[in-house]
């Protein structure tokens, strides 16, 4: 059973998502000229002529957004407890064993079965 603390603060974590891309993209989009400007020195042909220093401040502004969600989904996957499998490697030894053994059972019981259909049926000369 869970506790009331747990559910309560669980039921604000969409909210802080929020907030955490809101911050997100504010943060992106300061970063866009920089990385304009780091490219521009980096890239020998980066500025491609007829695109304009706007839009491709834009295009890196969400190209930095896609990576720190990235991020911070990354962090986030790691920071979550893992549920422990309430399954047992003993019991799935012992489950496995078991129906090894009813398929070998039926596999006897089937031979059984066509001996004896062979055995009524009559031979055909």
């Amino acid at each position: 059973m869970r506790s009331k603390t747990s559910s309560r603060s669980r039921a604000f974590w969409p909210v802080i998502g929020f907030v955490l891309a809101v911050s997100f993209a504010v943060i992106a989009y300061a970063l866009g000229p920089a990385a304009y400007d780091f490219l521009r020195r980096s890239l020998p042909n980066f500025p491609p002529p007829g695109v304009p220093r706007g839009q491709w401040e834009l295009i890196l502004s969400g190209i930095v957004f896609v990576i720190l969600v990235m991020l911070a989904a990354l962090v986030i996957a790691l920071a979550v407890p893992r549920n422990r499998s309430r399954v047992n490697e003993k019991k799935l030894v012992k489950e496995r064993e078991l129906m090894m053994r009813e398929k070998k059972a039926k596999k006897v019981l089937q031979r059984g079965i066509n001996r004896q259909a062979r055995s009524i049926t009559p031979k055909r000369r």
